[in-house]
């Protein structure tokens, strides 16, 4: 199991509702977008993107596809 992660705050210090409020929503995608195998999928993803560019003629909808993950 991993180790929680640190507090912000400082002790003996007044928390914020909206501090606490952004931390119980924004800890969990931390902790999942921090692993090594998401790292490795999106690293395939780009590898996949890579390899596409001479079937599409690095067209400008092959570079979106990467730098905003639409295809439209």
């Amino acid at each position: 199991m991993r180790k929680p992660l640190p507090s912000p705050f400082i002790e003996g210090t007044e928390r914020s509702p909206i501090g606490d409020g952004f931390r119980a929503f924004s800890v969990k995608p931390a902790q999942l977008m921090g692993r090594p195998a998401t790292f490795g999928l999106a690293l395939g993803v780009v590898r996949v993107w890579a390899l596409a560019g001479p079937i599409f003629q690095y067209s400008d909808t092959w570079r979106r596809v990467i730098n905003s993950g639409n295809i439209s």
